[in-house]
């Protein structure tokens, strides 16, 4: 699997890709803030720990998905190990 951005302050875009095809894609959006008294370092750090807290979640929904499949996966293998024992043992009744 990749990851690809996009990057900028306001919207920041991102694809995830698995075998050369997009699966799933999204936009991560800052707002600058309305305060005048604030600097704009200071602005500018906050939306970038903002997009990248976003980013922390969309990559933890993403191991959380990958783990899901794994477990239906091997879940499946195992139901296939079973399969053929399952076939002999009504063979032999």
């Amino acid at each position: 699997m990749l990851i690809s951005l996009d990057i900028a302050f306001k919207n920041i875009g991102w694809t995830l890709w698995e075998n050369k095809h997009p699966v799933m894609a999204g936009v991560i959006q800052t707002e600058k803030t309305q305060n005048k008294q604030t600097r704009v370092c200071d602005d500018n750090a906050y939306r970038c720990s903002v997009a990248a807290r976003t980013l922390q979640e969309i990559i933890r929904g993403i191991r959380s998905r990958q783990s899901s499949e794994n477990r239906q996966r091997d879940h499946r293998a195992r139901q296939r190990q079973k399969a053929p024992g399952l076939l002999l043992a009504s063979l032999r009744l």
